[in-house]
């Protein structure tokens, strides 16, 4: 995906941010995130953010990950799977969750991170046969991570 974001401060403990993407390898299709975060720093080792979540997609992404072809369909009366009727996903809002991050700065440079995400499908996504039968509208993440950050003088 490329693309780009813009982040805003309307004070200093809330970040806001949106991004655009556009695949161009794998599903080609466009999505946009918006967040907003509210920050917490307990000293300056320590960095709590917590804040609601936003993805919306155009048709060619839900496309590519929540349409049944009538092909496919037809498949699935010989997969061991119910079968599954045909649909065709569109675009709109994707998903709508929170997330949670937790970081530590060993160092100036060296931070660790926490963090765990929950987002509910909506729309297609959530409407598609496969979820509704097999899935879950319900999406967790979690992840762990160390960072470096470079220090360029020009």
């Amino acid at each position: 995906e490329v693309g780009g974001f813009l982040e805003f401060y309307p004070v200093p403990f809330v970040r806001t941010r949106a991004e655009l993407l556009q695949g161009v390898t794998g599903a080609e299709g466009f999505t946009a995130n918006v967040m907003a975060d509210f920050i917490y720093r307990p000293d300056p080792q320590w960095l709590l953010t917590v804040g609601p979540r936003l993805k919306f997609v155009d048709d060619q992404y839900n496309a590519a990950f929540f349409s049944i072809s009538p092909l496919d369909s037809f498949r699935s009366s010989f997969s061991g799977l119910p079968f599954l009727r045909p649909f065709t996903a569109a675009g709109g809002l994707y998903s709508a969750g929170v997330d949670a991050t937790v970081r530590y700065n060993l160092t100036e440079r060296v931070s660790l991170r926490a963090f765990a995400e929950w987002n509910r499908l909506q729309g297609d996504a959530a409407d598609n046969p496969l979820v509704q039968l097999r899935g879950t509208e319900d999406q967790w993440q979690v992840g762990v991570g160390a960072a470096y950050k470079f220090n360029f003088a020009f």
